[in-house]
């Protein structure tokens, strides 16, 4: 696959992740937003889940090389079909999603959901988002 093309897929555990095509929404020069169609299928199903993202990003424009780089990117809101079923996991102040196969905790203590995908942890206090990547540990 070349590094333009869409869709792109990546596989998580036991889903498979398709983002297609973002549209975008707004862009001032620094600032992107956009949304993305995606899809969930988990392993041995043939029927995947769509949803819709929407996207924001710090943009970095490079005019000799012809590029724009994104930083500081989120997942602005994000909406799927279906209600969490939460469910509390014992001796801890967390639940866990159980109708889904990702990895979806809440701490009840501080009201924050935390997701992965694709490798890294998203957090939210509010599920319709804004969602922020937890920094990366080295």
């Amino acid at each position: 696959m070349t590094h333009g093309c869409r869709p792109r897929s990546l596989h998580q555990g036991t889903l498979t992740f398709t983002v297609f095509h973002p549209q975008l929404d707004t862009w001032d020069g620094y600032r992107i937003a956009a949304h993305a169609a995606v899809s969930v299928l988990p392993d041995g199903s043939k029927d995947p889940t769509f949803g819709v993202v929407e996207i924001a990003a710090v943009t970095v424009v490079d005019k000799l090389v012809r590029s724009v780089a994104f930083q500081d990117v989120q997942i602005v809101k994000s909406t799927f079909p279906g209600a969490p079923d939460w469910v509390p996991i014992d001796g801890t102040n967390l639940l866990h999603v159980t109708n889904t196969t990702g990895n979806v905790f809440e701490d009840i203590t501080s009201q924050t959901t935390c997701v992965l995908v694709t490798g890294r942890w998203f957090s939210v206090t509010d599920l319709n988002g804004p969602r922020t990547a937890a920094p990366r540990r080295t």
